[in-house]
């Protein structure tokens, strides 16, 4: 299975000055081949007004970390220079330059495309546009261009790139809550659904920072449905523990699917889980699935920014399942849609399983695949067991005799 990422963001704080002149100095381009120049090349004052005296009014940055070591190995901020004392990528007095960096050894991790997804969130409604100067041939130009930057100015093999606020929605989002004590099972752990609830509200509120609001889209003949999740299990919060939960979309697969990654982690970064999902735009009236081009926007891809790299599959179910639990959708389980939740198909699915596997272990994984919506009123029966070393169940509508929904479990 694909590793935890194993890295944290932070903002950078004065105490990482030291670090911040060996990202200026990383940041410096060299082609292949090319010897590195002195480090005394930072004392250049061209150089150095884009690291000294960090924490100045206006200075944004953001920190990347090794998990468990919590050695920094990456950031990326910007400063605004101005004046005489204007940088390389300067374009006005308003516009701060953009600097970003990642140690050798850890490159080719995603590092540096996670802190510019974070860096332009912080950055988000401080200042009206970045820019940031680049040698033409730095693999990191494609980069900078997938995340809405484009040439303004050329100057030999120097490009200045800049990307306005309004260049496209904010990429990512994060959030914190808190775990109450009616949110965890007998083991003290957050339950599973509330993860899912948690995951709809955050991707609920990043929509709703680009103008796309449920009510807005509901006016508009359009809303989101999750069609497919999978969530891996890395630890359980308990009661009053803070989860930090960080959501972003990753562009548009099979023409239909919105794809849509989350992390949860503890504030010092420690991973909680991750995962990954897939949502459709329909139309509620006629309960149809409409195109993306539909929405109006250009979702921003993140560059492949990627939390849980594994695929949303169909999942091999078994007709033959024994009998586990009926259930009705009550007032309860039914949301602001007209149908059942997708958080109480979790609970559903989590009562099906014996109180011995959540005392013995710990819930590792999860795949819910949302087939057809239920109704109020209406009734499911749900068949669960073992197969294969993995917990399957699917719940069958017994009003419409459509499937409605099929998991897959592992402890």
């Amino acid at each position: 299975m694909p590793a935890a990422w194993g890295f944290y963001l932070r903002p950078i704080r004065a105490e990482d000055q030291p670090f911040l002149w060996e990202m200026l100095y990383q940041a410096i381009y060299v082609p292949a081949g090319a010897p590195r120049p002195p480090r005394e090349i930072l004392r250049e004052p061209a150089l150095a007004h884009y690291a000294r005296d960090w924490g100045r009014e206006g200075d944004i940055g953001v920190l990347a970390l090794e998990t468990g070591t919590h050695r920094p190995v990456g950031a990326a901020w910007v400063r605004l220079l101005t004046g005489a004392d204007r940088g390389y990528g300067y374009i006005d007095d308003q516009t701060p330059e953009l600097s970003i960096a990642v140690l050798p050894d850890y490159r080719g991790r995603g590092i540096g495309t996670r802190l510019l997804a974070e860096l332009l969130q912080a950055a988000q409604g401080h200042y009206g546009a970045l820019s940031l100067s680049v040698t033409r041939g730095n693999p990191a130009v494609a980069l900078y261009q997938r995340f809405g930057f484009t040439t303004v100015a050329e100057d030999g093999s120097s490009l200045t790139m800049r990307r306005a606020s309004t260049a496209g929605p904010a990429p990512l989002w994060t959030e914190t809550t808190t775990v109450s004590d009616y949110e965890v099972d007998l083991n003290r752990h957050w339950k599973p659904a509330c993860f899912f609830q948690a995951m709809q509200q955050t991707a609920t509120h990043h929509a709703a920072s680009w103008g796309y609001d449920f009510d807005t889209l509901l006016a508009a003949g359009q809303v989101w449905v999750l069609s497919r999740l999978r969530i891996r299990f890395d630890d359980f919060p308990t009661p009053n523990e803070t989860a930090v939960i960080r959501t972003w979309p990753k562009g548009i697969s099979q023409r239909v699917f919105f794809l849509r990654d989350f992390e949860f982690r503890r504030p010092d970064g420690r991973s909680l889980a991750v995962a990954t999902s897939a949502w459709l735009l329909i139309d509620p009236a006629a309960r149809r699935i409409l195109r993306p081009q539909t929405l109006g926007v250009d979702v921003p891809d993140n560059g492949g920014l990627t939390a849980l790299a594994e695929p949303l599959e169909r999942i091999a179910m078994p007709d033959d399942l024994p009998e586990a639990l009926a259930v009705q959708a009550g007032y309860s389980a039914v949301d602001m849609m007209g149908h059942v939740n997708n958080a109480r198909y979790v609970e559903w699915v989590c009562d099906t399983i014996p109180f011995d596997r959540y005392r013995s272990g710990r819930l590792r994984r999860l795949q819910i695949n949302y087939l057809n919506e239920t109704r109020p009123g209406e009734r499911l029966l749900l068949r669960a067991g073992e197969h294969d070393g993995q917990w399957l169940v699917y719940g069958q509508n017994l009003d419409s005799s459509q499937r409605a929904f099929e998991a897959v479990a592992a402890f």
